[in-house]
């Protein structure tokens, strides 16, 4: 049996849910044995000799450098956080669970029932908008302070914003609107929390207030994307968002009004959201190992292309 080491924090809701995680793994057998270790075990000694795969939840207190060193050694790694709909960590939240990736940011076939069953009547799909239903400014959303550490990411947001100002009139750089995440985590460069981002001084509108106006968002890995995907908004993504394989690219942004055709083609909204709600997780599914059981054998099924210009 090959041993999968689990790591925990000193956060109570997140250790016991990496417990459960363990617990399931080692109820099914199969393959693995799962131990659960302590993120200040690593920091002490790094990832044990015998570990053939790592786990944990978050990026957070040490888990991302953990991840991080796991990648280097071509370990697999099992990534669980809030999941795409209806998120949350209490025993009626769902979670995302992810192999060697951050998010399910590939595409496959579902029958659409788990989403139909669970998720349907919530989360509501609203008509896709065309130009004249869209309005003109571009909403960026960069990565967090975190999230920039842990992808090598935080020029991402300069590097957007010169490269829309390089394809935009300077007279039409004001529709250019950044959009940040609320207290955002910042951490050091070893990955550990040290703080949060300031509030905005001014009052920030809410995010559907900001669609109103919205033609187009471009967002690095927020769930946003798919939130304005749901309500009918184009988004170009970056590959660490789950909204990746049906995003936009940014050869579509041709037009100086922003009223390129390509924007008003509808994507395969249903497969994505179908194979989202097929990858998320309940509690109950986790402590039983069937998560474990359905991810352990996931892979995309071919090759997908990362290049992007950032």
């Amino acid at each position: 049996m090959k041993t999968l080491i689990c790591y925990t924090t000193n956060r109570k809701k997140t250790t016991s849910l990496v417990e459960d995680f363990a617990r399931g793994v080692n109820k099914q057998n199969y393959h693995y044995n799962a131990e659960v270790v302590e993120i200040s075990e690593f920091k002490k000694s790094g990832i044990p000799n015998h570990a053939s795969a790592v786990m944990s939840l978050g990026i957070l207190r040490g888990t991302g450098l953990m991840f991080k060193q796991a990648a280097k050694q071509g370990l697999d790694r099992y990534f669980l956080d809030h999941a795409y709909f209806q998120p949350g960590y209490n025993g009626k939240g769902w979670m995302r669970l992810t192999k060697n990736r951050h998010t399910m940011n590939w595409l496959n076939g579902s029958d659409g029932s788990r989403w139909a069953t669970n998720f349907k009547d919530s989360q509501k799909v609203t008509p896709w908008r065309t130009k004249d239903e869209r309005g003109v400014n571009i909403i960026v959303c960069p990565p967090t302070d975190a999230v920039g550490w842990y992808f090598n990411a935080k020029d991402w947001e300069e590097k957007v914003l010169e490269h829309l100002k390089s394809i935009i009139p300077p007279g039409h750089h004001h529709l250019i609107q950044v959009r940040r995440k609320p207290g955002g985590p910042i951490v050091d460069k070893k990955g550990n929390l040290i703080g949060k981002e300031p509030a905005p001084t001014n009052a920030q509108p809410s995010f559907d207030e900001e669609l109103q106006n919205a033609n187009f968002l471009v967002v690095y890995n927020s769930m946003v994307a798919l939130e304005a995907t749901r309500k009918g908004y184009p988004v170009i993504t970056d590959q660490h968002n789950s909204c990746f394989s049906i995003s936009n690219s940014w050869d579509d942004i041709w037009d100086l009004h922003f009223k390129d055709p390509r924007f008003d083609e509808e994507p395969n909204r249903r497969k994505l959201f179908y194979w989202l709600a097929d990858n998320q997780y309940t509690h109950k599914e986790i402590k039983s190992g069937t998560a474990w059981l359905r991810v352990y054998a996931s892979e995309p099924p071919t090759k997908i292309n990362y290049e992007q210009p950032f």
